[in-house]
């Protein structure tokens, strides 16, 4: 019998510890809205913002920050394909393409010539003019 009543005590003495450990972790509602007023009396009077409403001014501030470079980049692109457009072929760009176009043929069918006099064993210095040489 004695042995029993110790064991006894021994588990109400366990169970009470269990109920006041159970108890301390577990904060009521009062404490929990004690230390939530402390914080945000803290946080006014430091004049700091809660920190999600910081983050969230940041995010809207960077999706702001990129509609303007998306709006700029698409204003560039229009900009440039305009630009584009009214810009001549790069072949057609030189004043002289003309008369550089008519060289080059020139020169072109002078060579062609040359190279069949010499194919025929004749000199083509012969039967070239002095603005040919």
């Amino acid at each position: 019998m004695k042995r029993r009543a110790e064991i006894q005590k021994r588990q109400a003495e366990q169970e009470r510890l269990a109920n006041e450990e159970r108890d301390r972790r577990v904060p009521d509602k009062d404490a929990t809205r004690k230390v939530a007023r402390a914080i945000k009396d803290q946080d006014d009077k430091v004049g700091r913002r809660n920190k999600d409403k910081e983050l969230a001014e940041k995010v809207a501030e960077a999706r702001k920050r990129m509609r303007e470079q998306e709006q700029a980049w698409e204003d560039k692109k229009k900009e440039m394909t305009a630009r584009l457009k009214n810009q001549p072929m790069l072949c057609e760009q030189d004043a002289g393409y003309q008369k550089n176009a008519s060289n080059l043929a020139f020169l072109k069918a002078t060579k062609k010539l040359m190279d069949m006099l010499e194919a025929e064993g004749e000199n083509p210095k012969n039967y070239l003019s002095e603005q040919s040489k």
